[in-house]
């Protein structure tokens, strides 16, 4: 075990690293784009005025 580990290099573990950042980020980003997720979650401004009591 600890000759597996010795062998480890830790400057190639970066580049999975950063590969799993970014396919997770590009995911996230097209969910959001293609999810419409803006127009689901935003609240009209006409219903913030009429919750603060202003017309």
């Amino acid at each position: 075990m600890w000759d597996s580990i010795n062998g480890f290099d830790i400057n190639k573990a970066g580049y999975p690293i950063v590969g799993v950042f970014l396919v997770t980020w590009v995911n996230a980003l097209a969910i959001w784009k293609l999810g419409h997720l803006v127009k689901k979650w935003s609240i009209p401004a006409t219903t913030v005025q009429h919750r603060r009591g202003s017309s």
